[in-house]
């Protein structure tokens, strides 16, 4: 019975704030058609208290998925250089076993880094995005702001309008987790102003 009261507790909150972005959003909007890019910037609904958090739950599972899964992939890798090693080690030295030599072949000829592939960074580099939240929509609507102020036109309004973009992408852990597209947008409108 308490699972339940829990879901319904989850399911208002989503709900109220559901309703409360969609009524930044309609501000928002309104705002930017208004040239009103103050209140814009203030109001961007991407940029809300419950979207923060949502967004901080979606980094910090993912960070944890990409670690998993890197240690994983490093795991593999070392368990096959393991194996390969053993292997190499066998096939060495079996034929001086066989005959009674005494003499292994030199292991320096078979190296097994060679051949087995980086699994492990692989894997991090291909997880790395994943404890990106999504945050193209809070950069169009940062675009948006500057555009509002760009559209004004006054030498202070574009200083605005670039001053906004420069803030937004200057940080390294918002830019990186922008699709390249949205990057491309972003540099464009910078570029612009």
């Amino acid at each position: 019975m308490m699972t339940v009261k829990r879901v319904l507790v989850v399911a208002t909150s989503l709900s109220f704030l559901s309703c409360s972005h969609t009524q930044k959003t309609e501000k928002f909007k309104q705002d930017v058609s208004r040239s009103e890019c103050e209140s814009a910037y203030v109001n961007i609904p991407e940029n809300s208290e419950g979207l923060k958090f949502i967004r901080k739950t979606q980094e910090a599972s993912g960070t944890a998925l990409h670690y998993a899964a890197s240690g994983a992939g490093y795991a593999a890798q070392y368990t096959a250089y393991v194996t390969a090693g053993l292997l190499t080690i066998v096939v060495a030295c079996a034929p001086a076993a066989l005959a009674h030599s005494g003499e292994c072949i030199p292991l320096n000829v078979m190296e097994p880094h060679k051949y087995i592939p980086k699994i492990g960074k692989n894997t991090a580099d291909a997880t790395a995005h994943w404890s990106c939240a999504n945050l193209n929509p809070l950069s169009r609507q940062v675009r948006q702001v500057a555009a509002c102020f760009r559209s004004r036109n006054t030498k202070e309004d574009r200083m605005a309008a670039h001053q906004t973009l420069e803030n937004f992408s200057k940080s390294e852990d918002v830019f990186r987790c922008l699709s390249s597209d949205e990057r491309e947008n972003l540099i464009r409108d910078l570029n612009t102003i």
